[in-house]
Order: C-alpha cells, then structure tokens, then sequence
C-alpha cells in the first residue's frame, strides 16, 4: 500500500520540532550517503561542448548568452552482465561549427566508468533525448537536422494523410518552409551499438515544425514496447503579423522491426501544447500502465491578466492539470521580464500507474520568496493529489538545479529516489531585490553548491546529506543505473567559486569544456 503523501499535521509538527530543536541528533540517526564516483571522457579533435542557445528562459532567469553547456541527455541498459551509460550531446569545433555526439561508458560495480567510444553526427545541428531497451537491444536518440534534409528512411510526417476530417497531425508537423527538422535514429541489434560507425541504423523524419526562434522547451523522448513518445518544442505557422507562436508537440510513433510499418499513430500524444500559454519545458513521461505524459511549466496560469507563469502535468485523452503557480518578475508595463522563481524538474512514473515529480517554486507564488525544491504526486490521469511538499529550503539562499531519479525499491519493499538540488543566489535583506539583481551576477544561472539525498515518495529523508563537487545541469536529468544507483553527465565541476564572503566571482566555468564527466551515485544502505 502506497504511503500518503503528506503526513498527517501532528506527525509533520512533530518532525519539525525535531528538526529545529535537535539537527544534529537527528542527523546522526541517518545512514550515510551513498557514494559517488566517475569517468572522464575528453571530447575528440579538439571539440568542446556546446553552449546554451542564447535568451533561451530557464528556471530562476533567462540566458542572454551562453554560460552554461546545451543540454545533455542520458540512457542506460545492460548487455552481457555490463551496465552501459549513453550520453547524447552537442559538440563544437574550434571554428564554430556544431554536431550531435553519443558517447559510451562502461559502469564497473565500483560505480568507475570507462572503456569510453563516440560516434558523431555531423549532418545533426544537436543531438537531444536517448532511450535504450533494458537489455540493449534498441538504442534510439533525436538528431535536429536543417530544413530540407533528406535521406531518410522513411519521413513519417510526410506519410501522414494530406486531408482527414479532425485530423490536422501534418499540417502542424510541418509549420514554415525555414524551420528545422526532428529525426529518430533508431539502433537495433544485439546489443544496438550507437557509438561505432559499422553499425547502421534506421532514420525517421518525426517532425518539421523545430526552432522558429526561440529555443526553450526540451526535446526528448520514452519509450514503451510498442512507442516512441517524442516530446518536442515546436512552432507553428506564422500568424498576420508574421509571428510564429511557441508550444510543444508529444507525437506518439509506433515501434516496428520493419522500417515501411513504423509510423506517427494519431490516436495518441497531442497536437499542440501541454497546458495553456507558450511552452518553457516539457519532460516526457511512460507511466507504468503504458500511458505517455509531459510535466511542463508555460508563462501562462489561464487566469485572465495572471502574470505568474505555472507547472503542469498532462497525461495523454486528458486536459491539462495545474501543480503549481509560479511568481514571475515584471518590468515596467507589466511584461514579464524572463525570470520565473521556479520550474520543474524531472517527472517519474510510480508502481500503481501515478506519477512523482520534482520541482522548484515558493508556498506564495504572487510574491517573491526564496524558492525551494518541492514533490508533487499525480495520479493515472494526471490531477495533483495534494499541494507541492517543501522539502528543501533554505534561510540564506534561492536554491534550484531539481533533480529525482528512482533508486529501486529499499529492503522493506518501499520506493527510494535520490534528491538532487543547488544552492544559487544569495537571498540577501530584501528578497525581491535579489531576486531582480541577483548578485553576484550569474549565480542565478549558475549553480554555487550542489548536493543529494535519498528520499522516500513522501520526502522524507533516508540518508544523510552528500555535497558534491561534479553537479548537472539545470535542464539535465539522472538516469536509473540499477537498484540503489544512479548516473548523470555533465561538464566536469560546473560550480561559479565566490570569494569567502559570497560577494565576488572568483571563477567561473566555461559552456565550452574539452570534456565530460559520467558521475555515478550508490547507496549505501539499500
């Protein structure tokens, strides 16, 4: 039987007061972290990692410019007693130019990763979402090509019929003429093997509707025995004044061994938007039923001149649900002015077909707040069961950066996750001023400390806190390595330092590393 989400009023008082009267106490009768350890993979012909794409909206403020790496995605599966973790990344060159990369690790039971391959695609301007069968034997990544692109295997948007009552799939798959393309590479084998060049693989055109301008939003992808669910950041058509608006698309393909079989299936995903106003991120979802879903946040509460921004959780034949407002800074005029104090993180399937997602915000989204990493549950249709659960703040500082990856079931049989969160700005004397002029410059995009904790479903804590020096990225997410383990990939020691006293940047990491870093993480105590 699956606990309650939020422990009853007595039981949570109590907890507090044992939190506030005893820390260290309480500390102590808490297993130790779990431990970490890594591989580091040097990017090859001089390449560096990609930076973020400029003005692009992420959680606490907007990048102008690129000061952190793009978005780096991860899989994992097991082939012949070997766990395999798959990075999909974007690459630069020393002149400027940009292509998709897959790299693949070994994970010793040590949690050390090695025996490190790649393989780039130089026709791919990103490479975004990976997913891999459990046993290896699929490996399947997104690659954003130019408009025009041909060559495919079979272009699965221009497969789909050109007038069908009700049914408009084609023609908002398709968009403008200038607008880039979205294309499933799809590995088959035993194991698929993405990182070596004598392996072939399948391509499909999913989706000719990519850019249009802004770059927020996630392209990623699930996958169940049947379906791919592709989660995309896609634009429309241009309206009178010559605007193409923003949303997203989750388009459902069929999986088939014979590539002429494969195909979008109508009947699933959605056309257009997640939730109501423009999409700023979507992270698809599998639930264990089979049901595909999105957490997302847009800039929109569908309250009429509501400036706040909001979560949402979709579950496919169901309209929207909302998890939680989000306060957004304004500019004279009352625009919103880019920065939202809070968003989400990863969204995670549960054992009885609900869902469990991570996010960051404050109890009082009209006002400014230091803001703290949240759970939030849903159930199989995707309507939150009860307000956000607070389980991270702090008294000093903004904190962002969520993560949640499931460990496996503990001893007892119950759902253990690994908390992932970082400290940002300093909150200062007057909150709203810091969150308007964070200073230092830069720590609202960049993270100053990084930490995890094993968790149950309800928050509460299994471990003892862990610091860590290599972190994630914002928009990045951990991957499932097994039961008790965990792994991700990023830049190696993504941290801005600060002077002693917090008021000066004393070194700031750069968007463009020589390398990458595949971090794992091991319970102690499962």
């Amino acid at each position: 039987m699956n606990a309650p989400i939020i422990a009853p009023a007595t039981r949570l008082a109590a907890a507090l007061t044992l939190a506030l009267l005893a820390p260290a106490a309480l500390a102590q009768t808490l297993p130790a972290a779990g431990t970490t350890n890594s591989g580091t993979y040097t990017l090859p012909n001089s390449r560096t990692t990609a930076g973020e794409y400029p003005w692009v909206i992420r959680i606490l403020s907007y990048h102008p410019g690129a000061v952190v790496p793009r978005r780096m995605y991860t899989a994992s599966c097991t082939t012949g007693g070997v766990r395999k973790l798959f990075a999909s990344i974007t690459t630069r060159s020393t002149t400027g130019t940009e292509e998709g990369m897959i790299i693949s690790g070994d994970v010793a039971s040590t949690g050390v990763v090695s025996n490190f391959t790649s393989r780039s695609f130089p026709t791919c301007k990103d490479m975004n979402g990976i997913v891999a069968a459990s046993d290896c034997s699929t490996v399947t990544a997104m690659c954003r090509r130019p408009a025009g692109s041909t060559g495919a295997t079979r272009d699965l948007v221009a497969a789909l019929p050109t007038t069908t009552v009700g049914n408009d799939w084609r023609n908002w798959l398709t968009a403008e003429p200038g607008d880039d393309q979205m294309w499933l590479y799809e590995w088959r084998g035993a194991p698929a093997v993405p990182t070596s060049s004598l392996t072939g693989y399948n391509s499909y055109i999913v989706s000719k509707a990519i850019g249009g301008g802004w770059e927020f939003g996630h392209q990623n992808l699930v996958m169940s025995s049947t379906h791919y669910g592709v989660a995309m950041k896609a634009t429309t058509g241009k309206d009178a004044n010559g605007t193409q608006h923003q949303g997203d698309s989750f388009v459902a393909v069929t999986r088939a061994s014979v590539p002429a079989n494969t195909a979008i299936d109508t009947s699933r995903g959605w056309i257009w938007a997640c939730a109501h106003g423009h999409t700023l991120s979507n992270r698809p979802v599998l639930s264990t039923t089979g049901k595909f879903g999105a957490f997302c946040m847009t800039d929109w509460t569908n309250v009429a001149n509501d400036t706040k921004g909001a979560v949402w959780m979709r579950v496919e034949g169901q309209a929207a649900g909302k998890a939680h407002d989000i306060y957004a800074s304004l500019v004279p005029g009352g625009y919103t002015e880019l920065r939202f104090n809070g968003g989400h993180g990863p969204i995670l399937p549960t054992a009885n077909g609900e869902f469990i997602g991570v996010l960051v915000g404050s109890p009082s989204p009209s006002i400014a707040e230091r803001s703290r990493i949240g759970l939030v549950r849903f159930n199989s249709v995707g309507a939150r069961l009860s307000a956000p659960v607070w389980v991270k703040s702090s008294a000093t500082h903004f904190l962002s950066y969520p993560q949640l990856v499931s460990l496996g079931n503990d001893s007892t049989g119950t759902p253990r996750y690994l908390l992932g969160w970082a400290q940002m700005m300093a909150s200062g004397t007057n909150v709203t001023t810091s969150f308007d002029n964070p200073s230092p410059d830069q720590t609202q995009r960049l993270a100053t400390k990084y930490f995890v904790q094993e968790i149950d479903a309800n928050g509460n804590a299994k471990s003892q806190v862990r610091e860590l020096t290599h972190g994630w990225g914002e928009q990045d997410q951990m991957v499932s390595l097994g039961a008790g383990r965990a792994g991700w990939v990023y830049r190696p020691d993504g941290r801005i330092k600060l002077s002693t006293d917090g008021t000066t940047v004393t070194s700031m990491p750069s968007p463009n590393s020589t390398g990458v870093i595949f971090m794992t993480y091991t319970s102690t105590s499962m």
